[in-house]
């Protein structure tokens, strides 16, 4: 578009009009005004109401570069300093039409990116702003003199001390830009100005570098249609949401993302400050985004870690928990603690000492001790015994760390438990296994000396009938028949003791196998045991017999005779064995159970031998010097097992014993 017409004086008469001479004088001012216009060295400029550039001279051009064409319909403030931006606003005739004329100084913004100070002559006129402006930054000789307005020369000197000034100012004014300047465009924050309706105006170069852009790529567009905004459409939205709220005069702050120079996003915390007029009217708004990219990543890293760290805490079945170092406070138990121990975390912040009372008594002292450690920073290692939530005991293993800071300062201490209660009750099975095993590996050894010495005992006997028998034989003059019967007689019962000793070796090997017979019928058990006392207990030289006692209404059982015939005579047998007085054996029918016991009068039994009574080869330390293998408990207690039944005895040293046998009653 060209500058304002530079046409020649015409003379022809316009239609209507009948004063070709006043038309002749108009038309002549006219070319006048256009030639003062665009000739003048000054810029001249006429824009709307709302400072949007109409016509520029040429002078325009000669001094910043721009053309018609560059400037036309352009906002002024788009070429405006940043720092003068309110300078250029604040009582301009466009904001506030009924002012007279105002001179103003601010610096423009040439064309090729360099500024020039000028002092600006503005009226507003029939909804149009005129301005005339000269610049301030070049030297000025002031060679003519000035006159007066009475015709007298003017002080050259007087007009030299306040160019002096002026320029003085213009330099400070300068220095000061300079500085602002600086610190706007190397300010690590990204910084921009724009109008109220979102026109970007002014931007540092930080956030020009940002998007490898340059300030002629965004001036004068709206902010978000900029490069920065291109990442996604939702973006833009949330931008032109902000800035609206802005030009309402609110103080905007939110998250933003926003693409760099190689299309990598970049998080801000992203700020929209108005800027008022002295009519408290929203003039500029001014947009700061600090980079928090980092921060966000740390943040999301740290999210995740945390993440991680709740899924594999909340999913083991070991509990764990955590203190912070100063002050010692409980910060998170993971859900298997809870479970544990049947307290939340809330409850343990609460109340502390809810975690000793779960500590069961032989373990609360040694574990209060250290605790009180585990709390000054020490790494510990130690097993308690804790009730859980169904206050059953369990074993924990409990293992502490510290976790510290770049100074080695601690930071959180955390423990870990493991409930070794399985662990624990193997390791108690073990050992109660190899106990056994030493104490059967004795029992064994003491029955290899036993049987032995039971073996050698009839053998011996034998031996020594054998041999009297013959002598016998070899003279018989000296002997009768009787003594000869006599010996056969012993060597009989001895085959007899050697046969039953033989026969519970064999039946103790058949118990380990678990191949003893059970063959249970019904048999009545009072004559059972009258034909026991009858045929095993009735010739003692000593007149000693067994008192017989029945108690309620006698009933055929259900029952193995065999077995239990083995078990009454060897009750009574070792009643016999163990006391001067005859045993006593009662007998009790009941509706549900046969019971009968027998008792002695003897020696009893020691208390610490009552516990390995009916343990195979065992004998009271008391028993030593009575014969026996310490086979008949252990097999008698086996068939009573097989009934489905109980053995039971009670005992006091030198005050004899009491061997209870408890059978349930069934049909089948």
């Amino acid at each position: 578009m060209n500058y304002l017409e530079q046409s020649s004086p015409s003379t022809k008469q316009l239609p209507g009009q009948t004063n070709a001479v006043d038309q002749t004088d108009l038309l002549k001012e006219n070319y006048d005004l256009r030639t003062f216009f665009n000739l003048d060295n000054e810029l001249h400029c006429i824009t709307d109401r709302n400072g949007n550039i109409l016509r520029i001279n040429r002078a325009w051009e000669i001094l910043l570069g721009y053309s018609q064409a560059d400037l036309l319909n352009l906002n002024y403030l788009v070429l405006v300093h940043s720092n003068d931006m309110i300078a250029a606003l604040t009582g301009t005739p466009y904001l506030s039409p009924h002012q007279p004329a105002q001179i103003k100084r601010f610096r423009l913004r040439k064309k090729n990116g360099e500024y020039m100070s000028i002092e600006w002559h503005i009226s507003f006129v029939d909804d149009h702003v005129y301005a005339s402006g000269r610049e301030l930054t070049g030297k000025r000789q002031y060679e003519q003199e000035e006159l007066s307005t009475n015709g007298e020369p003017v002080d050259k000197v007087a007009i030299w001390d306040a160019s002096i000034e002026r320029k003085q100012a213009e330099e400070a004014l300068r220095q000061s830009e300079q500085r602002f300047r600086a610190i706007f465009d190397l300010t690590y924050q990204f910084i921009g100005l724009m109008r109220p309706d979102g026109i970007l105006l002014e931007v540092n170069e930080t956030a020009l570098q940002a998007a490898g852009q340059t300030l002629g790529d965004v001036i004068g567009k709206p902010f978000w249609e900029n490069f920065w905004w291109q990442i996604s459409e939702e973006e833009r939205q949330k931008l032109k949401r902000a800035i609206q709220q802005a030009a309402n005069g609110e103080l905007v702050r939110y998250e933003v993302e926003i693409q760099d120079a190689n299309h990598e996003v970049l998080a801000l915390d992203m700020s929209i400050k108005p800027i008022l007029n002295e009519q408290a009217k929203v003039v500029l708004l001014i947009s700061e985004g600090r980079d928090i990219t980092k921060k966000k990543r740390a943040e999301n890293a740290l999210r995740e870690s945390e993440q991680r760290f709740r899924e594999i805490a909340e999913n083991v079945n070991d509990a764990l928990w955590i203190h912070s170092a100063q002050p010692f406070q409980l910060l998170y138990i993971n859900p298997a603690f809870e479970r544990g121990v049947g307290y939340t975390a809330q409850q343990l912040r609460e109340t502390p000492e809810l975690l000793l009372e779960a500590v069961t008594g032989e373990d609360r002292t040694r574990f209060m001790a250290d605790f009180v450690r585990y709390g000054n920073g020490e790494v510990l290692t130690g097993q308690y015994r804790l009730l859980g939530a169904n206050r059953m005991n369990r074993w924990f293993t409990i293992r502490t760390f510290i976790m510290k800071d770049c100074q080695g300062r601690p930071l959180r201490y955390i423990g870990v438990a493991s409930d070794i209660t399985s662990q624990k009750e193997k390791e108690l099975v073990l050992q109660q296994s190899l106990a056994r095993e030493r104490e059967l590996n004795r029992l064994k050894s003491q029955f290899v000396a036993i049987a032995s010495h039971e073996f050698r005992t009839p053998l011996a006997t034998i031996q020594s009938s054998v041999d009297l028998i013959s002598l016998y034989l070899d003279k018989p003059e000296l002997v009768d028949k009787l003594s000869i019967y006599r010996h056969i007689s012993v060597i009989e019962n001895e085959i007899v003791a050697f046969s039953k000793l033989l026969t519970d070796v064999l039946t103790v090997g058949k118990m380990d196998e678990g191949k003893i017979t059970f063959t249970p019928r019904l048999v009545d058990f009072v004559d059972l045991s009258q034909t026991i006392i009858s045929t095993h207990f009735s010739q003692y030289r000593d007149i000693r017999a067994v008192q017989l006692s029945i108690e309620g209404a006698p009933y055929h059982a259900f029952i193995d005779d065999k077995l239990i015939k083995h078990v009454l005579i060897n009750l009574l047998t070792n009643a016999f064995k163990f006391s001067t007085s005859g045993p006593e054996l009662r007998i009790l029918f009941t509706e549900k159970q046969l019971i009968f016991s027998v008792t002695d009068f003897g020696i009893g039994i020691p208390k610490e031998d009552m516990p390995f009574l009916f343990e195979p080869f065992f004998r009271a330390g008391n028993a030593e010097t009575v014969q026996g293998t310490g086979l008949g408990l252990a097999i008698s207690r086996q068939f009573v097992v097989l009934h489905g039944g109980h053995f039971t005895v009670c005992s006091e040293q030198h005050q004899g014993a009491t061997f209870t046998v408890t059978i349930p009653i069934t049909n089948t």
